[in-house]
């Protein structure tokens, strides 16, 4: 990212949005909406980090698609090169072209892999949230049941 994310948080309503920043200066978000059996545990961290979160998944996705874009053009080119009565596969031209249609392959797997972390850790994170909330829910009724 290219700057720290931007995370505003409004305690009445309980939702949570995340701004960022990609490489190429395009502003992405990402927004928590605090679920009403989780009211009295409302907080901007487990808002901004889901937030941030959603956020970030959605710079990769936007990371990924232009990626695409540039792969389909490159093999656009390979296609039209390749049609020509000239081409050369052992040229210069094409082996760098080959590269570049390569490294676009990997990034857009590389962009792939970390959009499934990224929405497991989120979805763990979730998870994590709830299990303790549940464990809190049960002490605050132990505690109340006991005075």
């Amino acid at each position: 990212m290219k700057r720290k994310p931007i995370i505003d948080w409004d305690k009445k309503t309980g939702i949570t949005t995340c701004e960022v920043e990609d490489a190429e200066g395009r502003k992405l978000f990402g927004n928590a909406v605090c679920s009403p059996e989780d009211a009295d545990y409302k907080s901007v961290f487990t808002g901004g980090t889901i937030a941030e979160l959603r956020a970030t998944i959605n710079a990769f996705k936007a990371y990924r698609i232009d990626k695409r874009h540039e792969l389909k053009a490159l093999n656009q080119l390979y296609y039209s090169m390749n049609q020509s009565q000239y081409f050369n596969p052992k040229s210069y031209e094409n082996i760098m072209l080959q590269r570049q249609i390569r490294f676009k392959k990997e990034d857009i797997k590389a962009a792939t892999e970390q959009i499934s972390l990224l929405q497991e850790n989120l979805r763990k994170y979730i998870e994590d949230k709830d299990r303790f909330h549940e464990k809190m829910d049960k002490a605050r009724k132990e505690k109340k049941h006991s005075s």
